[in-house]
């Protein structure tokens, strides 16, 4: 992971952290139940879609690959969905 890190495109990988910034910190914001931890939960979220962005786009991990998207968004949606509205653990 680390030497695909380092690969990564600088400005790419800029651009990605303000896209997220942009759309899932206000989102974030306005559903967190403590509004200071909004940019650590939307952290959160995005490591949930760039992880199987990750598994199914660039490794091409056959699994991730062959699921419906229907059935990925049913994994997934829960999870997501805690990260930025549950009681902190």
């Amino acid at each position: 992971m680390r030497a695909m890190a380092r690969r990564t495109n600088d400005a790419g990988a800029e651009r990605m952290r303000a896209v997220f910034a942009e759309q899932l910190g206000p989102i974030a914001a306005g559903v967190c139940p403590v509004p200071a931890e909004a940019p650590r939960r939307a952290a959160l979220v995005a490591s949930q879609i760039l992880g199987m962005a990750l598994a199914r786009d660039v490794l091409r991990v056959a699994p991730a690959v062959s699921m419906p998207r229907d059935e990925v968004i049913a994994w997934l949606a829960p999870t997501v969905q805690r990260y930025p509205t549950a009681e902190q653990p």
